[in-house]
């Protein structure tokens, strides 16, 4: 039996996603849950997603190489949870959105 489940209300918060694409949890029940499931692997396309969307980049040079360290602004990051919580046309959500409204919304939106 799974100690925590989608069902349970405070599972995104005890389950969540690092700025670097990985699966974490908050307490015991979490990480248990996490192992259960197998949830430890690294999918460099969610890093690198996530990544996308939460770096701010100050110049030409940073975006041409991929990096930057300044996070983006508050605002910016709930504007970007409130586009990736909808659906598009055929009606899905985009690739990782879940797992990148995880990372705005804990290191930068409650965060500030």
């Amino acid at each position: 039996m799974l100690p925590l489940t989608p069902f349970d209300a405070s599972c995104e918060e005890r389950i969540f996603f690092t700025e670097d694409g990985q699966i974490q949890g908050d307490d015991e029940d979490a990480e248990k849950t996490i192992e259960i499931l197998n949830l430890t692997a690294y999918d460099k396309d969610r890093a690198e997603t996530i990544a996308g969307f939460i770096y701010a980049f100050q110049d030409e040079e940073e975006m041409e190489n991929g990096f930057s360290d300044t996070l983006i602004s508050k605002g910016e990051a709930e504007q970007i949870v409130n586009v990736l919580s909808q659906k598009d046309e055929q009606g899905r959500f985009r690739p990782f959105c879940s797992a990148v409204i995880s990372v705005l919304k804990r290191e930068i939106i409650q965060a500030t």
